[in-house]
């Protein structure tokens, strides 16, 4: 999407939750079997032990801007399709996604202010250097000795990237 200034958007979904929801082993709703292995357990998603699901409620779908949270909605957990609809101002150059914490996400869309880049956090270009500079040292011996200059030199220009990245982005972000 392009705005010619910054604006407001509006930003509709239409999202439908369960009205039974499995036991998130993940988010501590249960210990599987083995028993707890750590916080955020990514191999075991749901409890196996026949448990009974959580039944109904309300699920919270968020409006991201730049992987912050700046609306909210409840929607019943009812097996029906609900239509909603967020508005937010967009001030610069953004991604903009829908979440359902902790569990769904949208792809971002792309609002671009003023035909600028999204410089949307400094935190998070710098996160970036951070994995590609760890990726480097990590894998620089695994690179033939015949191919590590001219690899050396594309981990150089990444990094280039996102250095000018985070001198672009905002203060504080």
């Amino acid at each position: 999407m392009k705005l010619a200034q910054p604006g407001r958007v509006k930003v509709s979904a239409k999202v439908a939750f369960s009205s039974e929801t499995p036991l998130e082993i993940a988010y501590g709703g249960a210990t599987p079997v083995a028993g707890r292995r750590l916080t955020g357990d990514t191999v075991n998603y749901h409890d196996t032990t026949a448990a009974q699901p959580y039944a109904g409620g309300k699920r919270k779908v968020e409006l991201i801007v730049n992987g912050m949270p700046v609306a909210m909605r409840e929607v019943p957990a009812d097996d029906q399709v609900h239509e909603i609809t967020f508005s937010a101002d967009i001030a610069r150059s953004s991604w903009v996604a829908v979440r359902q914490f902790p569990q769904l996400h949208t792809n971002p869309v792309n609002v671009i202010v003023a035909e600028q880049p999204i410089r949307a956090s400094r935190r998070s270009a710098q996160w970036c250097l951070a994995c590609i500079e760890q990726l480097w040292r990590v894998r620089e011996k695994n690179i033939a000795p015949a191919e590590r200059d001219e690899a050396r030199r594309a981990y150089e220009a990444a990094k280039e990237i996102y250095r000018r990245i985070a001198a672009e982005a905002p203060e504080g972000s």
